[in-house]
This record gives C-alpha cells, sequence and structure tokens, in this order.
C-alpha cells in the first residue's frame, strides 16, 4: 500500500466506518431511509419511529435523510449480529437482515416451548429437542407407571 498504509490500517479504518452505522439507541445497523435529528444524530428507522424526540441531544427529529451514509452503506460490508457465535458471514447491509433470519448461529427459544429451557440455534436444536424429548419420554413413563399403580390404605 501508498503512503505507509498498510492492509491492516485499512481493514481497522473500515471496521470503524462499519461500527459507526450502529443505531445509539439499538445496536442494529442503519439501512436506508436514515434520518437525522435537528442535531444530525441518526438513528435506525425502526428507532427514528419510534422515538418523539432524539434520544441523545433531546431535540427535535426531522425528516431530512442522509444521502451520503446511505450511498456509503451500499459499498460497505457487514458482519452478521451472531458473529460471537461463531457465524463468519459478511454482506452488504441490505442483505445480512436476511442472512441473519436464517442464520444457523441465531438463537431462539426452544421449539419443545420447555420453561427455564436455554436458547438454542439451528445447528444445535436437533440435538437439543432429541434429548429433551427421551428425558420427558422416561418421567412421563414413570408418571403413568405411579399412576398405575394401587395406593396403599391410610
Amino acid at each position: 500500500m501508498a503512503d505507509g498504509v498498510t492492509e491492516v490500517d485499512v481493514r481497522q479504518f473500515e471496521r470503524e466506518v462499519v461500527e459507526a452505522f450502529e443505531c445509539p439507541d439499538c445496536g442494529k445497523y442503519m439501512l436506508p431511509p436514515i434520518r437525522q435529528c435537528a442535531s444530525g444524530h441518526s438513528f435506525c428507522n425502526n428507532c427514528f419511529d419510534t422515538m418523539k424526540r432524539c434520544k441523545i441531544c433531546n431535540l427535535i427529529k426531522t425528516r431530512t435523510r442522509i444521502h451520503l451514509l446511505e450511498k456509503m452503506q451500499e459499498y460497505l460490508k457487514f458482519p452478521c449480529k451472531y458473529k460471537n457465535f461463531g457465524c463468519t458471514f459478511y454482506g452488504k447491509g441490505h442483505i445480512v437482515p436476511q442472512h441473519q433470519n436464517n442464520c444457523e448461529y441465531s438463537k431462539y427459544a426452544c421449539p419443545l416451548g420447555f420453561r427455564n429451557c436455554m436458547l438454542c440455534d439451528m445447528r444445535e436444536s436437533q440435538m437439543h429437542c432429541t434429548n429433551l424429548r427421551e428425558r420427558n419420554v422416561s418421567v412421563l413413563s414413570s408418571i403413568r407407571r405411579n399412576r398405575n399403580r394401587p395406593r396403599r390404605p391410610r
């Protein structure tokens, strides 16, 4: 790279620019339309629509869109929000939400609906459900056996 700029410097710069697209309220990446308050603070569309005033400076919201950020967003690659769980996906901003909806590392509630059941990801869910099913089948069997036993008189 020219002028003493290394690939490491470029990657660090790209990471910092991508981080600037995180909504200061919910942490999700801002996708177009990106709007701002009267002071210039920007939020994701979801947060912007639900807040009455800017959550940072308390000034009024504006209808002004930040076209430069929207254009920049088209060229950047964003990580999947499940990267801390092992996902290595990076993609254009508009593709990331689609990926995250089907990411094998996404966490969701137990499909069997048990309370106190830890969240699992798609890769673990089959084994998780099989293990729970086997354990619950044995518990149900023991309850049935106990019901069929004659009661002792008191």
